[in-house]
């Protein structure tokens, strides 16, 4: 099992007045190096500057569906922005990996002063397969 992070660049875009973040497509597992059946997928770091003190809306969008596997959605802090804690918080136990959609969550930053997190999907390495794919995404508030 290995972790893999996303080389993505946090593209933006307006929902009503939130700022929308998300990144492109991941490609699936299978086409990484060394990629295996119950990897880790995990967003680039995010700064949370503007997020401490609040509740933030993340998710996944998935694109093509994984295996059916009660994946995990779960948070990780860093003091760095490159190396990252185990699991922070679980967000939601079971992401329906195999039903392609959106899954959302609201991250509770209203205790937490940090200045990186990261969005991590199938954060216990199930076998989920290795064909999925999918978008991470977070909602900043209006100021």
């Amino acid at each position: 099992m290995a972790t893999f992070t996303l080389e993505s660049e946090w593209g933006t875009s307006t929902v009503n007045t939130y700022t929308k973040y998300e990144t492109s497509t991941s490609p699936a597992i299978s086409t990484l190096s060394g990629g295996g059946t119950s990897d880790i997928l995990a967003s680039p770091a995010i700064s949370t500057t503007a997020f401490n003190g609040k509740k933030i809306m993340v998710g996944i969008d998935v694109k093509s569906g994984f295996s059916d596997v009660a994946s995990t959605l779960t948070i990780e802090l860093s003091h760095d922005g490159v190396n990252f804690t185990g699991t922070f918080a679980t967000l939601s136990s079971d992401i329906t990996p195999n039903v392609t959609g959106l899954k959302m969550a609201l991250a509770d930053f209203t205790s937490t002063d940090v200045p990186y997190f990261r969005v991590v999907a199938n954060a216990s390495g199930l076998t989920w397969g290795n064909s999925g794919t999918l978008t991470f995404f977070y909602l900043l508030p209006p100021a």
